[in-house]
């Protein structure tokens, strides 16, 4: 389960362990993990947290309440309680009702909410929010289906990094908002803008594009729509092309993550449709962007992953990963991966005795 979290929802797990040292408790329970997901900021839940007025101050103030915490820290890993591991868990079932092949920190808020713990209803109730309106509010933001289905054929959805996914997930945001049935390449352009801890963001902002200007100028060329849009909303051909663009630019420049960079440089070409003339109308000289992505991009390392097999040997206590077994030689054209001796999970601090051999070998 664990290799399907986006980075974003390992490091809430980090943080939830953090949140549980930090309070001197020997779990980490749901309470850590609403923590960790609070702190987490760039991440879909912690959006949905604050927008909906909820603050990790009182949340914490409230855990505090509710939960003692231990004379000493504990030492060494901590482990997961039974609600935390069944919210984990929860929240891969709902990445996988809706068609998502990872799970992000909204899978894991809708884990923890969709039939919470007593004493987390009570520490949300504390902190002024209300579970029902959190749910309906962590199922609004959740991305479109239609985005898991453009990126296997067109982009590979897991080359994109946190920040483009991000990016992505905000242009429908902003397409919905201006009741536009479509996602275009002006939408794209907005979630670029909205995704602040983008290179995209902080190219467009070196050329003095901001975000309220730029939507402003979609209003005018484009207009707003009369009515709401109800239901899942498809990406332009144009659009589509962007993101193909996009992985052109990366593969031209051998990197294998495509991030928001990459995305703005395949807007600023000559198929950039309406997003550029959105920055014409603003005054971006479409060579000084590329010029600042450039100079971003080349302060970045975009490593391609380890390609050889591997198969993760799951944890029979908390279901993590506990090990990953990789290739270590080769016979030819077959494959294989030897272990034995002992092994501590890393997730919950079990130990056990492991022994395997696995052969990879052609069909």
């Amino acid at each position: 389960m664990f290799e399907r979290f986006t980075e974003r929802a390992r490091q809430v797990v980090v943080l939830a362990q953090d949140e549980a040292r930090a309070l001197r408790h020997d779990h980490i329970g749901t309470e850590h993990l609403l923590l960790g997901l609070m702190r987490e900021e760039p991440g879909v839940a912690a959006r949905v947290l604050h927008e909906a007025g909820v603050h990790v101050d009182t949340v914490r103030a409230e855990v505090r309440k509710v939960a003692a915490g231990n004379d000493a820290p504990s030492p060494g890993p901590i482990p997961f309680s039974p609600g935390a591991k069944a919210a984990l868990e929860a929240g891969l079932h709902e990445a996988l009702d809706v068609g998502h092949s990872f799970i992000g920190t909204e899978h894991i808020l809708l884990g923890i909410l969709r039939n919470p713990e007593p004493h987390i209803a009570a520490v949300l109730t504390a902190a002024g929010a209300e579970v029902g309106d959190l749910v309906a509010r962590a199922e609004a933001a959740l991305p479109g289906l239609s985005i898991v289905e453009i990126a296997p054929d067109i982009i590979g959805f897991e080359r994109l990094t946190e920040f483009a996914r991000g990016a992505i997930v905000l242009a429908q945001e902003e397409a919905r908002a201006l009741n536009h049935n479509y996602v275009g390449t002006e939408h794209v352009l907005l979630g670029l803008l909205r995704e602040e801890q983008g290179g995209a963001a902080r190219a467009l902002a070196a050329v003095g594009v901001r975000l309220d200007a730029a939507r402003e100028e979609v209003r005018r060329i484009v207009g707003v729509g009369e009515a709401p849009v109800v239901g899942q909303i498809p990406f332009t051909p144009h659009a589509r092309r962007i993101l193909t663009f996009a992985r052109e630019e990366a593969t031209a420049l051998n990197h294998w993550s495509v991030g928001t960079e990459h995305l703005l440089l395949g807007l600023v070409g000559k198929h950039g449709g309406i997003a550029t003339g959105v920055l014409a109308r603003l005054g971006a000289d479409p060579d000084r962007i590329r010029r600042e992505v450039g100079t971003l991009l080349s302060m970045m390392v975009f490593e391609r992953p380890e390609q050889r097999p591997f198969v993760d040997i799951p944890c029979p206590v908390c279901g993590g990963s506990l090990e990953r077994a990789e290739a270590t030689e080769r016979d030819g054209a077959s494959l294989a991966a030897n272990r034995e001796g002992r092994v501590e999970c890393p997730s919950c601090g079990s130990t056990f005795d492991l022994r395997y051999r696995i052969e990879w070998r052609p069909a």
